[in-house]
């Protein structure tokens, strides 16, 4: 006679296929269940910090994850190196209301309905890595107006233009100062203005308070002194100059005693 099945053996095989059947549903089987929708992203520069997993945000709400980066080798024609960034949009966090009908009547985003967006100027923009865990994340506004240029190497996914991040602009923008300033003779515009501070303080016709303007610094009570005799220094220079300016014109009485405005010449 056979022996009969032990029926703890059997419940405890019963458990365990339940417990295999609930865990495959939580962690792959919802996938079956919603509808994602497949996009793919060419990002300029580097893409440190972005790996699989990372969250792809609209705006702070989150509608997607990054699946796969990887580098795309064409060895044919002009040999160009490429770093598709993969990425799926949950249906959860994207539903579009029907036109006409309630808002609880409501369809899923589709590829169409994505390439529209994107014609409106939908872009997608790299953030910088975190502190804390250094992954960097996918951030989609609107940008109207900037440029496009589709690559198109997956029809089956919606390609998603890109724009710069925040960090490549300020290095573009430091990279173009630094160009502009590199062409500049700096060494000759340092001369001549040197040349000119020791040309003015040597001059003769300078108040003697501004030809020491080019001395080491002083401190602030001698400066604030030194300031107000300068001033008072330049008020009379100016003046006694406005007067000799004008003594011969007011010495010649004729045009006969001046001749082009010199003044006459006393004998004895």
């Amino acid at each position: 006679m056979s022996k009969p099945a032990d029926p703890k053996l059997i419940g405890a095989f019963v458990l365990g296929a339940i417990a295999l059947i609930t865990v495959g549903v939580l962690v792959i089987g919802g996938k079956f269940f919603q509808r994602t929708t497949p996009v793919v992203m060419y990002f300029e520069g580097s893409v440190a910090g972005l790996a699989t997993g990372a969250p792809v945000n609209f705006r702070g709400v989150r509608v997607g994850q990054v699946t796969n980066v990887f580098i795309r080798y064409q060895p044919n024609g002009t040999a160009t190196l490429e770093i598709p960034v993969f990425a799926e949009f949950s249906s959860q966090n994207i539903e579009i209301v029907a036109p006409g009908h309630d808002k609880k009547e409501v369809r899923h985003a589709t590829d169409e309905q994505l390439r529209l967006l994107v014609e409106k100027g939908l872009r997608a923009q790299l953030t910088l890595p975190s502190l804390v865990t250094g992954q960097a994340s996918i951030t989609l506004d609107f940008f109207p107006g900037s440029p496009v240029q589709f690559v198109n190497n997956y029809p089956h996914r919606v390609e998603i233009p890109t724009v710069p991040s925040t960090l490549q602009e300020v290095q573009t923008t430091l990279q173009q100062l630094y160009t502009k300033l590199s062409k500049l003779p700096l060494d000759d515009l340092i001369d001549d203005a040197r040349n000119l501070l020791k040309g003015r303080a040597r001059s003769p016709t300078t108040p003697r308070c501004w030809r020491r303007s080019t001395a080491p610094a002083r401190p602030w009570p001698t400066y604030s002194r030194r300031r107000t005799r300068c001033r008072r220094t330049s008020v009379r220079w100016f003046q006694t100059w406005e007067q000799r300016r004008r003594l011969p014109t007011a010495r010649c009485r004729t045009p006969s005693r001046c001749s082009r405005g010199s003044l006459p010449v006393q004998s004895g």
